[in-house]
């Protein structure tokens, strides 16, 4: 087999950025000079030219291929653009995905018998196409998508969405970055806005010399207590979160349970809703007095919601009996009154129409006492 004499005069690879809103072209130039075989300048001859790139090696599987016709100069000299030709679309190989070599095959009759000219590695110059494709984050294909970045008539890029925004970058999705974000070369820093509310306090500006800080201002006084003088009367239980709870008035006073001997029905008797029962107890027909009505009609201090407690409250009430008749005593006011050491009514009925619940402060018992009795009676309210 006859072998071509050629002498490659270099092969040059460039790209150029057009400009700053295009992105770079997807091709490189290949220039040699080719001689005939006995060693003369093939002048002014078309001839034919394949060229491939191929992957990993020397001999690996060629990724693209092009074909060309070119005619040498007078100087027996081609230059042909890979990338360019109607026959290639160089944009389907990823520079940064391996190494890869280039390979070119004349024939200088012009015909398809072609014969190797060399294969060389290509190096740093042909890897701008990479650079164009995948170091400034546009790849060939959009990963997330599998869509590549829009570039508009306006130099607007969308990536991930529709383009046709007025703005420069249009994204969608998250956006991850390292350093620093930056607004016309200064860090660039959002408003950010925190309001004080109820018992909440906000100190500073935002900024890193003065960050802000968030306080809470809920004092003592705003979680009550038992023993706490307060609403009228003094504090006998405080549910979980401190802010609610019950009260009983301050002093004593005696009284039947009620002028009424018949029975107030099943449904308006409650073991712990004192109000409720109360309100049973005064519409019962015939009512004139009784222990509920006594509180249910107090008024002090502008609280005018006293009721008759119920055996769980008067229970309640019983448990706490220590505090209370430590604050009362040693409070100095003679109008205030510790808890006696006797039975007090409650707004419970009894199982027997004419009887109702009472509860001994003494130590706890209950006993079940007739209506028309005259026990001690102390009110209480809610807070």
């Amino acid at each position: 087999m006859k072998k071509i004499l050629t002498f490659l005069t270099g092969i040059i690879l460039s790209m150029t950025i057009v400009c700053a809103q295009e992105a770079p072209p997807m091709a490189f130039s290949y220039k040699a000079t080719i001689y005939k075989p006995h060693g003369w300048i093939a002048c002014r001859k078309t001839i034919s030219l394949k060229v491939s790139i191929l992957q990993g090696s020397a001999d690996g599987l060629p990724v693209y291929t092009e074909f060309f016709t070119p005619t040498t100069n007078d100087f027996g000299q081609v230059d042909v653009v890979i990338g360019k030709g109607s026959n290639g679309d160089l944009s389907t190989v990823k520079w940064g995905n391996s190494l890869y070599f280039l390979k070119t095959e004349a024939d200088v009759k012009g015909g398809n018998d072609y014969e190797l000219l060399s294969v060389v590695q290509l190096l740093s110059v042909p890897y701008a196409l990479y650079s164009g494709e995948a170091g400034n984050g546009f790849a060939s294909e959009y990963s997330a998508t599998g869509k590549r970045p829009v570039l508009d008539e306006n130099g607007n890029v969308s990536l991930g969405a529709s383009n046709g925004s007025n703005a420069r970058l249009n994204v969608s999705g998250d956006i991850n970055f390292t350093g620093e974000l930056l607004k016309n070369g200064l860090p660039f820093i959002t408003t950010t806005k925190i309001t004080a509310g109820t018992n909440i306090t906000v100190t500073g500006s935002g900024t890193e010399s003065s960050p802000y800080i968030i306080n809470t201002s809920v004092t003592s006084s705003s979680n009550h207590y038992i023993g706490e003088l307060f609403g009228g009367g003094i504090v006998f239980y405080v549910d979980h979160n401190g802010q609610h709870g019950l009260i009983t008035f301050l002093q004593n006073f005696n009284s039947a349970w009620s002028n009424v001997n018949d029975a107030i029905t099943i449904d308006e008797n409650s073991s712990w809703n004192g109000l409720y029962n109360s309100n049973a107890i005064v519409a019962q027909a015939g009512h004139t007095l009784s222990a509920a009505k006594y509180c249910l009609d107090l008024s002090v201090s502008g609280f005018d919601d006293w009721y008759l407690p119920s055996v769980d409250q008067l229970n309640l009430l019983f448990n706490s009996r220590y505090e209370l008749n430590k604050v009362l005593a040693g409070d100095g006011n003679p109008s205030t009154e510790p808890l006696l050491q006797s039975s007090y009514w409650s707004s419970t009925q009894f199982v027997v129409p004419f009887m109702a619940s009472a509860l001994n402060m003494q130590d706890g018992t209950s006993a079940c006492l007739d209506k028309s009795t005259a026990i001690a009676v102390r009110a209480i309210r809610d807070f």
